[in-house]
């Protein structure tokens, strides 16, 4: 049975950090980067849910992810990928407007994955998440154009949060 927490218990930090106001290309708003906002189907005010695509190779991760992010009634994922190509074939296909991306992954990894997903699409909302908390990862993810980095030991705190953040700052 899978609890309604993620526990980890071999990452090696337990510290997320996430990038200030001025470490990111944006139009103003943290965690939204410049780009055409027009074209996402996300706007101001809106009452859709919220749709997100989870990309990790880790079955119980996505488990637990989908677990966490069904309590609230805001969000709804429609996919999961366990590779970085099947997340960049998946964001084609279902158009979410938050991608939670492993780093780790097989195929491609998710920083690739970030990068290709943002080319084809530069309003993607893409949030970063690993095991392995260092800067040059963090530093990696948000070059390749995500939104936020977050380390997985912090994500049942601060996964909800952040999404809800992420998605209010490009609404405005």
């Amino acid at each position: 049975m899978i609890s309604d927490k993620l526990v980890v218990k071999e990452a090696p930090e337990a510290n997320a950090s996430f990038p200030k106001k001025g470490d990111m290309e944006s139009d103003g708003n943290p965690g939204c980067r410049r780009g055409d906002l027009e074209q996402t189907s996300f706007r101001k005010n809106s009452r859709e849910k919220i749709k997100i695509l989870i990309a990790d190779d880790h079955p119980l991760i996505r488990k637990s992810l989908r677990r966490i992010l069904s309590r609230e009634d805001d969000f709804l994922v429609v996919a999961e990928a366990i590779n970085g190509k099947e997340a960049v074939e998946l964001t084609r296909r279902f158009s979410p407007h938050v991608i939670l991306m492993d780093v780790d992954m097989p195929e491609l990894n998710g920083i690739e994955a970030s990068r290709r997903i943002i080319s084809e699409n530069a309003s993607a909302l893409i949030i970063g998440i690993s095991f392995h908390k260092s800067d040059h990862i963090e530093q990696a993810m948000l070059r390749a154009g995500v939104s936020k980095f977050l380390s997985k030991t912090e994500i049942t705190q601060e996964l909800c949060a952040v999404i809800q953040g992420v998605v209010q700052n490009c609404r405005e």
